[in-house]
């Protein structure tokens, strides 16, 4: 069907036309990934998160990385944002192995 008017590039819109990449979870978003809280090997050390109060600051202090783990994070270098990419990329490294925890084992960085 037709693409309806202004509704492209909208991100809840539930087109399936993402340039030909049909799994719904890539959606790349210019999300800067920070460097780590500085705690981030005390939240999320395996004694902390046998506890469901520390698994809960691991996981909130792991939320940053989000995209690292679904593979959605923007790495491109090569536009307007390449700062973002390369930023991400760098960070990225940084909350693994600590938030596989949280979100299983984080895939390679391109």
């Amino acid at each position: 069907g037709e693409p309806q008017k202004g509704d492209d590039g909208t991100k809840d819109g539930n087109s399936t036309t993402d340039s030909g990449m049909n799994n719904s979870d890539w959606t790349l978003e210019y999300i800067e990934v920070p460097e780590p809280p500085s705690d981030l090997i005390e939240v999320c050390s395996e004694t902390n998160t046998l506890h469901v109060s520390g698994k809960f600051q691991c996981s909130a202090s792991c939320r940053f990385s989000e995209c690292c783990y679904k593979n959605s994070c923007y790495y491109f270098e090569f536009d307007e944002h390449a700062e973002i990419g390369k930023n991400n990329r760098k960070n990225c490294k940084l909350y693994t192995p600590l938030c596989d925890v949280i979100y299983g084992k984080m895939p390679p960085i391109p």
